[in-house]
Protein backbone atom coordinates (compact mmCIF):
# COMPACT_ATOMS: atom_id res chain seq x y z
CA UNK A 1 0.00 0.00 0.00
CA UNK A 2 1.34 3.48 -0.70
CA UNK A 3 0.89 6.93 -0.38
CA UNK A 4 -0.87 9.65 1.53
CA UNK A 5 -4.51 9.79 1.23
CA UNK A 6 -5.45 13.08 -0.95
CA UNK A 7 -8.27 15.21 0.72
CA UNK A 8 -10.52 13.52 -1.14
CA UNK A 9 -9.13 10.43 1.15
CA UNK A 10 -9.50 11.77 4.44
CA UNK A 11 -12.67 12.89 3.53
CA UNK A 12 -13.82 9.51 2.86
CA UNK A 13 -12.01 8.07 6.06
CA UNK A 14 -14.14 10.10 7.67
CA UNK A 15 -17.07 9.20 6.21
CA UNK A 16 -16.50 5.60 5.49
CA UNK A 17 -14.37 3.99 8.01
CA UNK A 18 -13.29 0.97 8.62
CA UNK A 19 -16.86 -0.62 8.75
CA UNK A 20 -18.57 0.11 5.50
CA UNK A 21 -19.33 -2.25 2.83
CA UNK A 22 -19.12 -1.94 -0.73
CA UNK A 23 -20.26 -4.63 -1.70
CA UNK A 24 -23.61 -2.22 -2.42
CA UNK A 25 -22.38 -1.26 -6.30
CA UNK A 26 -25.17 -1.89 -8.41
CA UNK A 27 -23.54 -2.55 -11.42
CA UNK A 28 -21.92 -5.46 -9.96
CA UNK A 29 -24.44 -7.02 -7.67
CA UNK A 30 -26.24 -7.69 -10.95
CA UNK A 31 -25.35 -10.97 -12.62
CA UNK A 32 -25.71 -9.92 -15.64
CA UNK A 33 -24.60 -6.89 -16.25
CA UNK A 34 -21.53 -7.82 -13.79
CA UNK A 35 -21.00 -10.84 -16.33
CA UNK A 36 -21.26 -8.64 -19.45
CA UNK A 37 -18.85 -5.53 -17.75
CA UNK A 38 -16.30 -8.42 -16.95
CA UNK A 39 -16.77 -9.52 -20.84
CA UNK A 40 -16.12 -6.02 -21.99
CA UNK A 41 -12.97 -5.69 -20.31
CA UNK A 42 -11.60 -8.67 -21.10
CA UNK A 43 -11.91 -8.01 -24.36
CA UNK A 44 -10.48 -4.95 -24.88
CA UNK A 45 -7.66 -6.25 -22.74
CA UNK A 46 -7.26 -8.67 -25.31
CA UNK A 47 -7.31 -6.76 -28.08
CA UNK A 48 -4.38 -5.13 -26.45
CA UNK A 49 -2.33 -8.01 -25.86
CA UNK A 50 -3.21 -9.02 -29.33
CA UNK A 51 -1.13 -5.57 -30.65
CA UNK A 52 1.99 -6.86 -28.07
CA UNK A 53 1.13 -5.14 -25.09
CA UNK A 54 1.22 -5.98 -21.73
CA UNK A 55 -1.45 -7.83 -20.04
CA UNK A 56 -1.56 -5.42 -16.97
CA UNK A 57 -4.87 -3.10 -16.10
CA UNK A 58 -5.27 -0.40 -13.91
CA UNK A 59 -8.12 -0.24 -11.62
CA UNK A 60 -9.75 2.74 -10.86
CA UNK A 61 -11.79 2.58 -7.30
CA UNK A 62 -11.30 -0.98 -7.08
CA UNK A 63 -14.02 -1.09 -4.16
CA UNK A 64 -14.49 -4.81 -2.56
CA UNK A 65 -12.63 -6.16 -6.31
CA UNK A 66 -15.56 -7.42 -7.68
CA UNK A 67 -14.09 -6.52 -11.28
CA UNK A 68 -10.68 -7.74 -9.63
CA UNK A 69 -10.70 -11.17 -8.85
CA UNK A 70 -12.26 -12.42 -12.44
CA UNK A 71 -9.67 -10.11 -14.23
CA UNK A 72 -6.96 -12.16 -12.03
CA UNK A 73 -8.00 -15.24 -12.82
CA UNK A 74 -8.56 -14.57 -16.56
CA UNK A 75 -4.42 -13.77 -16.02
CA UNK A 76 -4.10 -9.96 -16.19
CA UNK A 77 -1.87 -8.17 -13.87
CA UNK A 78 -4.26 -5.93 -12.09
CA UNK A 79 -3.30 -2.72 -10.14
CA UNK A 80 -6.35 -1.59 -8.15
CA UNK A 81 -6.83 1.80 -6.75
CA UNK A 82 -8.79 2.89 -4.23
CA UNK A 83 -9.49 6.35 -2.01
CA UNK A 84 -10.44 4.36 1.07
CA UNK A 85 -7.29 2.35 3.30
CA UNK A 86 -9.76 0.33 4.63
CA UNK A 87 -10.72 -1.04 1.05
CA UNK A 88 -7.00 -1.46 0.14
CA UNK A 89 -6.59 -3.38 3.33
CA UNK A 90 -9.35 -5.51 2.51
CA UNK A 91 -8.30 -5.94 -1.20
CA UNK A 92 -4.56 -6.89 0.01
CA UNK A 93 -6.33 -9.57 1.94
CA UNK A 94 -8.18 -11.02 -0.47
CA UNK A 95 -5.30 -10.91 -3.48
CA UNK A 96 -2.44 -9.74 -2.03
CA UNK A 97 -1.09 -13.28 -2.48
CA UNK A 98 -1.08 -12.90 -6.28
CA UNK A 99 1.88 -11.95 -7.57
CA UNK A 100 0.03 -10.32 -10.19
CA UNK A 101 -1.93 -7.73 -7.64
CA UNK A 102 -1.08 -4.67 -6.36
CA UNK A 103 -2.75 -2.02 -5.05
CA UNK A 104 -2.51 1.57 -4.02
CA UNK A 105 -4.34 3.57 -1.53
CA UNK A 106 -4.68 6.54 -3.68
Amino acid sequence: MTGEPTQMGKLQEEVYGEGYDYAGDPHLAHPELRAWIVRLVSDVAHRAISRSLPPRLLEIGAGDGGLTEPLLARGFEVTATEVSRHAVERLLAAFGGNPRFNAVHD
